[in-house]
């Protein structure tokens, strides 16, 4: 007779209790654990006032967190910008603390097209290069003012293979003006993974990317299955079935 046991890995469990204590797995932002490529728009919608506020925005939700280079519970960032052309600004191994972030400067391209395929696509390499831990998750941030479907692939097919091996896309639609939405960053991005800079009279907050990247850095091994929520980040933990034969 085979006899299923579920071995739990608990996030928060009173010592002397069985009591469920915390359902959410808990987030401290200074030990967060990623691995993180940002692609900018640098296409002419985007323009150099976009940039600069979508910069400015990224390196105060980082301003929280530990960059750095360690093994374990630093989080490393790396820059793409995509236009018609596709420019690696910095790998992953590039910045060692949160001061470098500000010498982070994306120039605007010329180019109109937006090749967040090609962009994607260079992100999943680096990650896949030596310089990779192999323990982080790998989270892809996508900011971006428009779409325009030209000669370049369609990006859902390579976001779905990045986010099907367990990548993490958060997409944030950068409005310029009185542009409107694009529905392609809410494809692209995993579930209740994508932003808006200014919705219904309220300005996009860095907390709303941190709040992100807690939810990112809450996963389970490989084999393990989470005790998940609505946005499928782990309650309480992970658990591993285990059989045993009685």
């Amino acid at each position: 007779m085979m006899l299923r046991f579920v071995l739990f890995a608990l996030c928060l469990i009173a010592p002397s209790s069985l009591t469920y204590i915390n359902t959410t797995c808990e987030c401290n932002v200074k030990t967060i654990w990623l691995d993180v490529f940002l692609l900018m728009d640098a296409s002419v919608m985007m323009g150099s006032n976009g940039i600069s506020s979508a910069t400015d925005y990224i390196e105060a939700a980082f301003s929280k967190l530990t960059v750095g280079q360690a093994e374990e519970y630093q989080t490393r960032l790396g820059v793409i910008s995509y236009a018609d052309s596709v420019n690696l600004i910095a790998d992953l191994d590039k910045y060692t603390s949160r001061d470098d972030l500000f010498d982070l400067e994306i120039q605007p391209s010329t180019e109109t097209g937006t090749n967040i395929d090609g962009a994607i696509r260079l992100a999943r390499a680096k990650f896949a290069s030596s310089t990779s831990r192999r323990a982080a998750r790998k989270v892809i941030i996508i900011v971006g003012s428009s779409y325009i479907q030209t000669v370049y692939e369609d990006p859902t097919r390579v976001a779905k293979e990045f986010r099907d091996e367990g990548g993490i896309i958060i997409s944030i639609d950068y409005l310029q003006g009185t542009a409107k939405s694009n529905p392609m960053f809410k494809k692209l991005a995993s579930p209740n993974y994508s932003l808006i800079n200014f919705e219904n009279g309220k300005q996009l907050r860095a907390q709303e990317l941190r709040q992100l990247l807690c939810r990112a850095n809450c996963f389970c091994r490989r084999n393990w299955i989470p005790y998940t929520d609505k946005w499928s980040a782990p309650q309480g933990g992970c658990y591993l079935p285990v059989k045993i034969m009685s």
